[in-house]
């Protein structure tokens, strides 16, 4: 008789366990919640891994998938959504095959992969190196989610990853997007190329804490809220890109060394009231826009900053006015301008390539930050038609305007008006009341060596005396005021225009 009622019991265990949800039930013993309820939860794999479930009844989802074993393969070929959420990890080239691969099947959850983490419906990748995503069909490869709470893609804590020839957006079924399209935080060494990022997506990319990131040959379009969004990070650069159609403009805080280069802005809008450019500027450095067009955008103003350095750009047809701006013919070159008094100045150091002139190190990048360095004679003749290369008393009326004290060979408080609040070392950044932004660009000596970048910046005046050694100006890290010195006509110097008088 106790045989018999143990034989019952066992079976009435297997029946009930027929009619259950196998993992739930691991993660209850193990002092978990069941995923039966309709919640978002951990369950728990048999080697111990976690993954965030989506909403919904795990009956419905599935078991646990399996991964089929791909360790020690470099190159993934994958067809389905379940194969490449598998593929993802370290050392890892994910090729997909041309089709539509939407992550909005809940039972991806279900996929045991410590590296993939999911939330809402959104795909989060995790400690990932080296791994580059390919479409390798002759159309982009497209990955689309439903939730309107999810951005397609998430890369957290990740370094060198590529993405190439993917089409990334939320489907029509995403109406109303609060999410965007790719973010990634914490991450470095990032490359995306020939790649399209779409709305109803808020925002077509969010840069947060990276460290070099590269998008070329790729397009952002139809973005409720913004186009990019780069926070607090680094050595970020656009090239070849198309921005268009979308619902607001750029937002960037405490981001330095960002380039945006032969892009094109068209048929964007943000508010009336609102900035095309917007975020803490006063916080980043070196903004560098080169070749880029500005077409039929509409937005209250553009939110120009100091921050900002323009060479060869075009505005046409936007809502707001053009930047303070003046393109140098030569080479479509562009400059910010500013007045100050009477005159009309390059608020930017010249950077027109004249036989003779220097980068700074012999490096192109300090010509883009700082400008060209001239020695006397080329920087007699180096100003574009209509402006000048200023004189002694061209400079002194700009430091008796942003008031100056004249103390014999120098002049009292100008230094700290017209100094550039970042980028000056020890200390020695000043309060740009002017917009003047005058840059610590350093100098070529007698000794043919290039010093003093980063504390020191000096700039040619027009003047030479009887002896015929030229006229400087120049301002450092250690001191509120200007200095009028004389030179040589061998070192080589920082150039500023100034317009000719009408």
């Amino acid at each position: 008789m106790q045989k018999l009622m143990k034989f019952a019991i066992a079976a009435a265990l297997l029946g009930m366990l027929a009619g259950c949800d196998l993992s739930g039930l691991i993660n209850r013993l193990k002092g978990g919640k069941s995923t039966n309820e309709g919640q978002t939860d951990a369950a728990v794999t048999e080697e111990g891994q976690y993954i965030e479930e989506f909403q919904g009844d795990a009956d419905e989802c599935g078991p646990i998938f399996e991964c089929p074993n791909i360790s020690g393969k470099r190159d993934i070929a994958v067809e389905t959504p379940h194969e490449f959420v598998c593929a993802i990890g370290s050392n890892r080239n994910i090729l997909l095959s041309e089709g539509v691969y939407n992550f909005s099947d809940c039972a991806l959850g279900n996929i045991a992969n410590n590296h993939v983490s999911w939330q809402n419906g959104q795909l989060n990748v995790l400690n990932v190196q080296d791994m580059s995503i390919r479409g390798t069909g002759s159309k982009p490869s497209e990955l689309v989610v439903d939730s309107r709470d999810a951005y397609v893609m998430t890369f957290k804590d990740s370094k060198n990853i590529t993405i190439e020839n993917v089409s990334a957006g939320h489907s029509e079924a995403a109406d109303g997007c609060e999410a965007g399209v790719f973010e990634f935080s914490n991450s470095s060494n990032i490359k995306i190329n020939k790649t399209n990022m779409y709305g109803s997506g808020t925002v077509g990319l969010s840069i947060k804490y990276v460290n070099d990131m590269e998008v070329t040959n790729s397009t952002i379009y139809e973005c409720t809220q913004s186009i990019m969004e780069i926070m607090n990070s680094s050595n970020i650069s656009f090239k070849n890109c198309l921005f268009r159609d979308n619902m607001g403009g750029v937002y960037a805080q405490s981001t330095s060394y960002a380039l945006l280069d032969s892009c094109e802005f068209k048929n964007n809008k943000v508010c009336d009231d609102c900035n095309f450019f917007n975020g803490g500027y006063e916080k980043s450095d070196n903004i560098i826009i080169s070749n880029t067009s500005f077409l039929s955008n509409k937005a209250g103003k553009f939110a120009i900053s100091d921050k900002f350095v323009f060479r060869g750009c075009v505005f046409d047809g936007n809502t707001f006015s053009d930047p303070n701006l003046f393109t140098d013919p030569r080479d479509d070159q562009t400059y910010r301008t500013v007045k100050i008094g009477d005159d009309t100045w390059m608020a930017q150091n010249l950077n027109f390539r004249a036989e003779g002139s220097l980068c700074y190190d012999n490096f192109e990048f300090n010509c883009a930050k700082y400008g060209r360095l001239y020695d006397w004679n080329t920087a007699m003749k180096a100003c574009p038609e209509g402006w000048r290369l200023p004189g002694n008393g061209t400079w002194q009326g700009l430091f008796k305007d942003t008031g100056g004290e004249h103390l014999g060979d120098e002049w009292s408080v100008a230094g700290k008006k017209l100094k550039s609040k970042t980028g000056w070392n020890d200390n020695g950044n000043g309060t740009n009341d002017f917009s003047f932004t005058a840059l610590p660009g350093g100098y070529f000596n007698y000794e043919g060596k290039y010093i003093k970048t980063g504390t020191e910046g000096s700039w040619w005046t027009d003047f030479n005396d009887r002896n015929g050694n030229p006229h400087l100006i120049s301002m450092k890290s250690g001191s509120d005021n200007t200095e009028m010195g004389i030179g040589s006509v061998e070192i080589a110097l920082s150039v500023r225009c100034v317009k000719v008088s009408d």
